[in-house]
C-alpha cells in the first residue's frame, strides 16, 4: 500500500497473527502504531518505509504493558527503513514492550534537524534490538540521540551502528542490564554513549563496542555523574588502557569508569539479527553479578539522582530475576534470601504477583488456541483468493465477470470472522472472571504515602485490567479513566516511575501524543523559565503530581479577575478561587481535596482560557 495521512496503518488488541509488509507511508502524527496485540499474536513488521514529515510525529510505535509474546514467531519489527523529515521527531518507539525482536532496522535524518531520537525505549524487559543503524549524513548534534533508553531491563543491544548524533546510546533511566551492550558502532558522535546519573546498566564486560571517531571536545563515553559509586554500577571492562576502537575518550577525571583487563578478549560475534525463537536467556538473565546484583541484594545500592525511585527499579529488576529461577537465591546466599523474602511481602513483590497474573489472563488453553488459529488459517486462503482476483479484475481491465465470484468469497470470510468472535466468547468470559480475581490482588496492595510510582502503577493495572483486557473489538475508557491516565502520562518518568510509560501506551489507542521527558523532568524553576518563551499554554501548573500545594504560572498577568475551578474526577467542583489582576503567580492549597486526578481550570471574567490535569497524592 501506498499512504499519505495523519496515521498510515495501525493495530489494535490483534490476535492470533498480523503480517505488515512492504508499506509506503508518509505521514503528519505517526507512521504505524501496533497497541497491546494479544500476547499469542505473531506478528511480522517488515520491508516498510516511513517518512515522517511533521514535527512530534513518529515513524513506527509499539504500545504494550510488559506481557511477553507467547507466540512461536513473536513480535518483529525488522527491516524496515524510516526517514525523519523534522524536528522534535521519533523514528521508533516502545513503551512497555517485551520480547521484542527490533532488528535491521534503518532510521536517517535529514540534515540540520535538532531533537530526534531514532529509537526510542521505555519500561522495556527482555527485547532484542540489533543490527539497527541510526544515522544522519552530517553530525547533528543538537538533542538528538540514535538509541534512547528510559527504563529497560535485561534488553540485549547489539551490533547496532549510531552516526553523526549528539548521543549515540544514552540510558536515561534504570536500565540494569548487566553485559548486554554488545559491539556497538559509534562514530561521528559528540557522546557516543551516554549513562545519567539516574541510570545504572550493570557490569559490561569486553562486550566489544567500538568508537570510530568523535569531533574535537566530543567524547567517546560520558556518565552524568562525577561519582565514581554511580560509575561503579555501571562499570566497564575492557583490554586497553589506551584511548582507541575498545576504549572511548571520557571526560577528566573519568577515567576510572572504563577499567582494564589485558587479558580480556573484545567479543567479536555480531548475531544474524533473529535471536532464537522462542528466545534463550542471555548474558545476565540466569546468573548473578557482583555488579548490580549483590550491590542491591545487600543494599548498597544508590543512585546521585532520584536514588528512591531508582532503588525500586533496582528492586523490582532483582526480584524478577531471581522470581524467574529460584535457584539463584542459592547460589546468591543468605543476602539474596532475605532480600527476597522481605521483598515478596513488599510492594515490589505484591505488584509482581499482580503482573504474573495478568500474563496467566491470556492463557486461553490449547484447544482454544488452536480453534482460533485453524479458523484464522481458513480466513487468510480465503483473503489470498480475494487478492488474486482482484489481480486477475485489474490486469484485465477490471472485468464485471470476476465480482460476483469476489463477493461469494468475501460471504464466507464474513461467516468465518463471526465465527471467529463466536470462539472468542468464552475466551473472553473466562477472562472476565479471572479478571476480578486479578482486580482484588492489585486493589488490596497497600500504597504508603509518597509513594507515587506505587500509586500510578496500581491505577495504571486497574484502568488495564477493565478495559483492554477484557475486551473482544472496541476498547473504551470512561472520563475518570482518561483523567487519570493523562495525569500519569504528563508526569516526569524519574519520579512517576515506570507506569508513566504504560499510561502513555494504553493513551494510545484514543490518540495519538509525544511526550518530551527531557522538559519534563527539568527542575520547576527551570521548566518556569522555560515556560515564558512558550506559545503552547496560557498557564502551567506545578508540580505535578503535588501533595498539598500547587503553583499556577499564568504566561502574562492577567488585567481582570482571574478565577480557578478545580474539578475532582467526577466532574464535581471541589475548590473555587477568585485572584486579583495583575498577577501571574498563584499558590493554591490543595491538601484538603481527595487523592486522584483533578482537572484544574482557569477563567479570566467568564471566559475559560485553558484548563491543566494534575494529580493529587497526599
Amino acid at each position: 500500500n501506498a499512504i499519505d495521512a495523519v496515521r498510515g496503518i495501525e493495530l489494535i488488541n490483534c490476535y492470533p497473527s498480523a503480517t505488515v509488509f512492504s508499506n509506503r507511508v508518509i505521514t503528519q502524527k505517526v507512521g504505524m502504531k501496533f497497541s497491546h496485540m494479544q500476547p499469542g499474536t505473531n506478528a511480522n513488521i517488515s520491508f516498510n518505509k516511513v517518512e515522517v514529515e511533521d514535527s512530534k510525529a513518529i515513524g513506527m510505535q509499539i504500545n504494550m504493558m510488559g506481557v511477553p509474546p507467547t507466540g512461536a514467531n513473536g513480535i518483529k519489527i525488522k527491516d524496515n527503513n524510516i526517514f525523519l523529515k523534522n524536528d522534535f521527531t521519533l523514528g521508533i518507539e516502545s513503551n512497555g514492550g517485551n520480547g521484542l525482536i527490533v532488528a535491521d532496522n534503518v532510521v536517517e535524518a535529514d540534515r540540520l534537524l535538532a531533537f530526534y531520537s531514532g529509537i526510542r525505549i521505555n519500561n522495556d524487559q527482555k527485547s532484542y534490538f540489533l543490527c539497527n543503524t541510526v544515522q544522519t549524513g552530517f553530525p547533528e548534534w543538537n538533542g538528538t540521540y540514535g538509541l534512547n533508553v528510559w527504563d529497560a531491563e535485561a534488553t540485549k543491544y547489539s551490533c547496532n551502528v549510531v552516526t553523526n548524533l549528539g548521543s549515540g546510546v544514552a540510558f536515561e533511566m534504570g536500565s540494569f542490564t548487566p553485559e548486554n551492550l554488545s559491539e556497538t558502532s559509534f562514530s561521528g558522535f559528540n557522546v557516543g554513549l551516554y549513562v545519567s546519573d539516574a541510570a545504572a546498566i550493570g557490569s559490561q564486560t569486553h562486550r566489544g563496542n567500538e568508537w570510530a571517531s568523535g569531533s574535537l571536545g566530543s567524547y567517546g563515553a560520558k556518565h552524568g555523574s562525577s561519582d565514581p559509586n554511580d560509575w561503579d554500577n555501571s562499570l566497564f571492562t575492557v583490554h586497553t588502557g589506551s584511548v582507541g576502537a575498545y576504549r572511548p575518550s571520557l571526560p577528566s577525571g573519568q577515567n576510572d569508569w572504563f577499567t582494564t583487563d589485558i587479558s580480556g578478549t573484545p567479543s567479536n560475534a555480531c548475531p544474524t539479527c533473529l535471536p532464537p525463537s522462542p528466545p534463550t536467556p542471555g548474558p545476565g538473565d540466569d546468573e548473578l553479578f557482583p555488579v548490580p546484583d549483590d550491590n542491591i541484594a545487600t543494599g548498597n545500592f544508590n543512585t546521585t539522582a532520584f536514588n528512591s525511585e531508582i532503588t525500586k527499579l533496582a528492586n523490582r529488576y532483582l526480584f524478577r530475576k531471581l522470581s524467574a529461577d529460584t535457584s539463584l537465591i542459592t547460589t546468591g546466599g543468605l543476602a539474596y534470601a532475605s532480600f527476597y523474602d522481605t521483598q515478596d511481602t513488599a510492594a515490589t513483590g505484591r505488584f509482581y504477583k499482580v503482573e504474573t497474573a495478568i500474563k496467566e489472563l491470556y492463557n486461553t488453553g490449547s484447544l482454544a488456541e488452536a480453534q482460533v488459529a485453524d479458523n484464522f488459517e481458513d480466513i487468510a486462503l480465503l483473503m489470498e483468493e480475494v487478492n488474486s482476483l482482484d489481480s486477475i479484475a485489474w490486469s484485465a481491465g477490471i472485468v464485471p465477470t470476476y465480482w460476483p465470484q469476489r463477493d461469494s468469497v468475501l460471504q464466507v470470510v464474513q461467516s468465518l470472522s463471526n465465527y471467529n468472535d463466536t470462539l472468542m466468547q468464552p475466551i473472553i468470559a473466562q477472562r472476565i472472571l479471572d479478571v476480578d480475581t486479578v482486580e482484588q490482588l492489585n486493589n488490596t496492595i497497600t500504597i504508603l504515602g509518597g509513594d507515587v510510582p506505587g500509586w500510578n502503577e496500581r491505577e495504571v493495572n486497574r484502568i488495564f485490567l477493565t478495559t483492554v483486557a477484557v475486551a473482544i473489538d472496541t476498547i473504551v475508557f470512561d472520563e475518570v479513566d482518561l483523567l487519570t491516565l493523562d495525569s500519569i502520562a504528563a508526569q516526569c518518568p524519574l519520579t512517576g516511575g515506570s507506569a508513566v510509560f504504560k499510561a502513555r501506551s494504553l493513551l494510545a489507542l484514543v490518540r495519538d501524543s509525544m511526550y518530551d521527558d527531557v522538559e519534563l523532568c527539568e527542575p520547576t524553576e527551570e521548566r518556569q523559565n522555560a515556560f515564558v518563551g512558550s506559545k503552547e499554554s496560557p498557564f502551567q501548573v506545578f508540580p505535578n503530581p503535588a501533595q498539598n500545594d500547587i503553583t499556577l504560572l499564568l504566561k502574562d498577568a492577567s488585567q481582570v479577575e482571574i478565577r480557578v475551578i478545580i474539578y475532582n474526577a467526577l466532574g464535581a467542583t471541589v475548590l473555587e478561587k477568585a485572584f486579583p489582576c495583575l498577577t501571574n503567580i498563584l499558590k493554591i492549597d490543595v491538601s484538603m481535596i481527595g487523592e486522584g486526578p483533578i482537572l484544574v481550570s482557569l477563567y479570566r471574567g467568564s471566559k475559560q482560557i485553558g484548563s491543566q490535569k494534575v494529580l493529587l497524592i497526599h
